[in-house]
């Protein structure tokens, strides 16, 4: 987790560039805050919401997104036929 949140911060949150007035924070204490800020709003997001069982997310597609998957595939066909 440590490895993916500095990841993050290095490659889209600006490394260890801050914003402070004076540089007075060195760049390794603001990369070294911004991943522990990153790893602390995932590990918030586990905390927060549930995990999802297998058996009811499988249900979830297989019973809504499938279908509703098909109907799109079809109404993309039927607008590209009325076009014509």
């Amino acid at each position: 987790m440590f490895l993916a949140c500095a990841m993050a911060v290095a490659l889209f949150f600006g490394g260890g560039d801050g914003f402070t007035a004076g540089g007075w924070i060195p760049t390794w204490a603001w990369f070294l805050a911004k991943t522990s800020a990153l790893i602390f709003i995932f590990l918030w997001f586990r905390w927060t919401f549930p995990r999802l069982r297998v058996d009811r997310l499988m249900q979830f597609c297989w019973k809504f997104l499938l279908p509703w998957s098909i109907v799109n595939i079809g109404l993309a066909g039927l607008m590209i036929l009325l076009r014509r």
